[in-house]
């Protein structure tokens, strides 16, 4: 009788996988994305540790094609999540810190699409509007607002499919990364070499500190 009962195993509920279609001009990117910056995924709490059936079941993302001469304030991105029951906070209900993940992760998506810096959060500010029930699915509209040197701002709202319930909204401040600091994420990992040209146009290191670190500058500025 025991062993009958630690064999069944209780279903997760989850939502179906809907067809989503983006607006007209918006094209999916989360797998290019992913495959250029696979050492990335390594450790990646979003895309690996909570990757799975009751966790973050889905994601895809989807940019509109950048315009020659179009700068990086005003590009945006859709993302398309499937949340399971397992991210609750109260019972049958998603932890805040979900959807602060949720966002943040679509926030460094956004900046790295539009070849920016590689840069880090600063400040993530949420408003919680109305509860969201698991399992669920949600699109993320994210955008670029400002940038001011090595300043990123952004906004962005939690919505459900239809785009009629506004679950959150959001606003962050991204800074990107001092030269020093880059070049050491650089021996680290691979997710960082692509993004190095971007970083170096901020800031102009002394050959001083070049030195001090064994990946030759030329061969990171080659890498793609």
């Amino acid at each position: 009788m025991g062993n009958e009962c630690c064999s069944c195993k209780k279903s997760k509920a989850s939502v179906a996988p809907q067809s989503y279609a983006p607006p007209e001009g918006y094209v999916r990117i989360d797998d290019q994305l992913l495959d250029r910056y696979e050492a990335y995924l390594a450790q990646n709490v979003f895309h690996q540790a909570l990757n799975g059936e009751g966790l973050v079941e889905e994601y895809k993302l989807y940019k509109k094609s950048k315009r020659e001469g179009e700068g990086a304030v005003g590009q945006d991105v859709i993302a398309y999540c499937r949340l399971g029951e397992d991210m609750c906070g109260h019972p049958s209900v998603i932890h805040g810190g979900v959807t602060a993940l949720l966002l943040d992760q679509t926030f460094g998506w956004l900046f790295v699409a539009s070849r920016l810096p590689l840069s880090v959060t600063a400040n993530l500010n949420i408003n919680y509007k109305v509860k969201i029930a698991t399992p669920c699915a949600l699109l993320v509209k994210a955008r670029i607002d400002k940038v001011e040197k090595r300043k990123i701002y952004f906004s962005a709202e939690v919505h459900d499919v239809s785009g009629t319930v506004v679950y959150a909204t959001a606003t962050a401040l991204f800074v990107s990364i001092k030269m020093p600091w880059c070049l050491n994420a650089v021996q680290r990992c691979s997710f960082c070499l692509p993004l190095y040209s971007n970083c170096a146009k901020n800031s102009t290191p002394s050959k001083r500190k070049i030195k001090k670190h064994v990946v030759p500058i030329s061969a990171i500025n080659n890498a793609e």
